[in-house]
């Protein structure tokens, strides 16, 4: 496999990981100091909606990449 596709699979693992870690976070948090905070809560939404996007994006590109140098050949 194309290191840039691996590179953009452990991206993506990581995106998805950190939403859900972050999630967890703030739903602790909560439960902890009955207070609602929002810093977990943007960290969630910053991974899960710019993150995980830029990832699948960075994915595709590097398919394209691999697909037209295999065509050259």
């Amino acid at each position: 496999m194309d290191k840039y596709i691996k590179k953009a699979l452990k991206l993506i693992g990581l995106a998805i990981g950190l939403f859900i870690v972050f999630a967890i976070l703030h739903n602790l948090v909560y439960a902890l100091f009955n207070v609602e905070e929002a810093v977990f809560f943007i960290l969630a939404l910053a991974a899960g909606l710019i993150g995980l996007p830029a990832s699948i994006i960075y994915l595709v590109v590097a398919i394209i990449k691999k697909y037209k140098k295999v065509n050259k050949k």
